[in-house]
């Protein structure tokens, strides 16, 4: 039963170390393509930030009304957009933004699960 746990404890670590390693390749890319971009996006309402392009992906946080964050890329069909705010990056519905400039979109993204 012992190295039943051992075992479990250390895939545990072991994802949570890959995870880790992940994530600051993840920002650079956000941060850069950020500034190629120039596109920021207001809130109209109160818009939860998602961990994909979708209603269905799960909320990773709240951004409030009448707040301007860097818009990041977009989703294929344009419906979703991935933007950084208060230290985070995820999916908002574009169309509960306003988007400046207008003239020109973010790149797409794919997005991977």
């Amino acid at each position: 039963m012992k190295n039943h746990r051992f075992d479990r404890l250390a895939r545990l670590l072991a994802l949570v170390l890959a995870i880790g390693l992940m994530l600051p390749a993840t920002a650079a890319r956000a941060e850069t393509v950020s500034a190629q971009t120039g596109v920021t996006g207001t809130t109209t309402v109160y818009l939860r930030m998602r961990s994909g392009p979708g209603t269905t992906y799960l909320q990773l946080g709240l951004i409030p009304t009448g707040r301007t964050v860097p818009v990041v890329g977009r989703s294929a069909d344009s419906q979703w957009v991935f933007v950084q705010y208060n230290g985070l990056q995820g999916w908002s519905a574009a169309w509960f933004m306003t988007m400046t400039p207008r003239r020109r979109p973010p790149p797409a993204w794919r997005h991977e699960n």
